[in-house]
């Protein structure tokens, strides 16, 4: 009967209903065989294990790419002013600066656009957002000293800026194990 309503003709519905007791059984299938078999939990746990086991991977090459060899005051006072100077371009707005630690500002409109949608749609959903939207986007850029070099590390919008810069300074991956 469930069948009907998504198709026209008989031969459609009776292709449907076959489609859907072949899925539904399959996901009973598989929630039985997962119940009753060590060996399928084990398999499942194992790739479960494996998957954690590439995102730690994965997350250490992220961080290895993100420092700098120990380089002299001078360039490391250069790459953080160069940093400095991308994320004013893009139109943050310096707001502390502390050894190690420097945070931009960014004060976000409303959306034109997004606003006139909603006007479109209903006209207070547009007048709430207008009032409502917008605020500021606050990012911060993290120097810590490691064994290796430096290590950059930054919020929102400043990883792509941080990493651009950084990349010319960057260890390998490789070096750091």
């Amino acid at each position: 009967m469930l069948a009907v309503h998504f198709a026209s003709t008989s031969g459609e519905s009776i292709v449907v209903g076959i489609v859907g007791t072949l899925l539904f059984g399959a996901i009973a299938a598989t929630i039985i065989l997962y119940f009753s078999n060590d060996r399928f939990h084990d398999a499942l746990v194992a790739f479960s294990e494996n998957r954690r086991q590439a995102r730690a991977e994965n997350a250490r090459c992220r961080a290895a790419r993100d420092v700098i060899p120990l380089v002299d005051e001078s360039t490391y006072h250069a790459v953080m002013a160069n940093v400095s100077a991308q994320l004013t371009q893009r139109g943050f707005i310096p707001q502390t600066h502390q050894p190690g630690l420097y945070t931009y500002v960014k004060n976000q409109r409303p959306s034109i656009l997004l606003a006139l949608i909603l006007f479109f749609i209903c006209f207070i959903p547009g007048v709430i957002y207008l009032i409502v939207g917008g605020g500021n986007v606050i990012v911060t850029v993290r120097i810590t000293q490691v064994p290796q070099g430096y290590h950059f590390s930054a919020t929102g919008p400043a990883k792509t800026v941080v990493r651009q810069v950084i990349r010319p300074y960057t260890i390998q991956p490789d070096i750091l194990a």
